[in-house]
């Protein structure tokens, strides 16, 4: 199966993007993600074996190979400054904020994924169903 690739002029250069605005993109897991210039990555919510999280995806012009997301549109919304732009929580388990993500079915992700920062999903989940699902 051949799939069509975005032409690379049409995306929005990382120089060009706002931080804490959102964007339509072209991306592994993520249709849309607000722009966290500190992690150079598009925080949104995937979902994988029927749970939703936040994620990460990071800017495809990051010298890493990790880069998988492709900016194709500015939205005319941006996260307030009160919601805080962190998806992964990399921390200690013993610290008060760490709680892992728990499928309906008891899947447990191993400690890789957690959705501690609900004020960012809550505001995300509204945006797709504003963008995406409309």
């Amino acid at each position: 199966m051949i799939v069509e690739r975005l032409d690379m002029t049409e995306r929005i250069p990382i120089e060009a993007l706002i931080p804490r605005r959102l964007y339509r993109l072209e991306s592994n897991n993520l249709s849309l993600g607000v722009w966290a210039p500190e992690r150079r990555g598009f925080i949104g919510i995937r979902r994988k074996y029927g749970d939703e999280h936040l994620d990460i995806e990071f800017h495809v012009d990051t010298e890493s190979v990790l880069g998988t997301a492709t900016p194709v549109e500015v939205l005319p919304d941006a996260a307030h400054e009160g919601v805080e732009l962190v998806c992964q929580v990399l921390m200690d388990p013993s610290d008060p904020a760490y709680r892992p993500l728990e499928s309906p079915t008891g899947l447990k992700y191993h400690g890789r994924w957690f959705d501690t920062y609900r004020p960012l999903f809550d505001w995300l989940k509204a945006m797709e169903e504003k963008y995406v699902l409309s």
